[in-house]
């Protein structure tokens, strides 16, 4: 059994006043792991004490994308997806 990873902190800076929940089933295999990848590797993306590898951190969000605590948003505005909570998606305005 794998050990248990400390919960990602996904709170974004950019602001979702423009945005498109996108459902991850609808993106590509290479799409999703490329925006998974692009998102656990920013600055800012707090792991705690502990470092994980690449796969670990990718395989913890694609769990969260799966039980649907957090979702993928598309900004127009800034023309961006990022990975935010879904407590995040429900608290800005669409």
């Amino acid at each position: 059994m794998p050990p248990a990873v400390k919960p990602v902190n996904l709170i974004s800076s950019q602001p979702y006043d423009n945005k498109m929940l996108i459902p991850f089933e609808q993106l590509s295999t290479d799409a999703l792991c490329a925006l998974i990848e692009d998102f656990v590797t920013r600055n800012g993306t707090d792991y705690g004490n502990t470092e994980a590898s690449l796969e670990t951190k990718t395989d913890q969000i694609m769990r969260q994308l799966k039980r649907g605590e957090v979702v993928i948003a598309y900004n127009h505005d800034e023309n961006s997806c990022n990975i935010i909570t879904r407590e995040e998606a429900r608290a800005t305005p669409a």
